[in-house]
């Protein structure tokens, strides 16, 4: 029994130190930290998301494309929200950091080989929403069709967007703004000839 208490244990703290060193790991190493002390195999995980064996290893070692509906999948699989996957980095430490965000001192997430980036414009993710900018490169897009319990909206900054939900599409320009209700089947994809950025809302703060 007291050999099982250690090990419960010696997993929450390694856990603690994964998310303490986030900002020296990639998400490949960050999934296979997290999966090694969750005690998960490679193929655990992947017959959780009904992917091959090969594709999480690939993922684990940043040789395969992580999108945000397969990062998803597998912040499922681990337990994890997929806020974990935010790096770490906090820059200032003093009074201001509690209400503000520095553009130079954004928590960034970046999707390997998808050609997008997230980045935190919010001060934390405690609050009772959140504020992310979405960058992506012309043919990206999130990766299928996913569903959150959050409402989602979003502002048009550059570029242009498809937004595809589960009967409709349709392509939002520069200053063009939207609304997605609780659950709804949606994807996204930058149809434009230039980089595309987008500020999504999320209320509650549910990453």
């Amino acid at each position: 029994m007291l050999f099982f208490i250690l090990m419960i244990y010696s997993r929450k703290y390694f856990i603690q130190d994964i998310v303490r060193t986030q900002t020296t790991l990639t998400i490949g190493k960050q999934i296979r930290e997290l999966r090694k002390a969750r005690g998960m195999t490679l193929m655990d995980v992947a017959d959780k998301i009904n992917r091959s064996v090969g594709y999480i290893s690939q993922v684990e070692r940043d040789k395969s494309e992580v999108t945000i509906a397969s990062l998803n999948q597998i912040a499922d699989a681990l337990q994890v929200d997929l806020s974990f996957f935010f790096d770490q980095q906090q820059k200032q430490h003093n009074e201001e950091s509690a209400y503000i965000v520095r553009s130079d001192n954004r928590r960034q997430l970046n999707f390997i080989g998808a050609g997008m980036d997230e980045s935190l414009l919010s001060p934390n993710l405690s609050g009772e929403s959140l504020m992310i900018l979405n960058e992506s490169q012309p043919g990206s897009s999130s990766g299928g069709l996913i569903k959150r319990d959050v409402e989602m909206s979003g502002y048009i900054l550059s570029g242009s967007l498809k937004l595809i939900l589960e009967k409709s599409n349709f392509i939002l320009n520069q200053g063009d703004s939207f609304v997605l209700p609780r659950n709804v089947l949606h994807d996204f994809e930058n149809v434009g000839k230039e980089n595309c950025q987008v500020i999504w809302y999320l209320t509650p703060a549910i990453y």
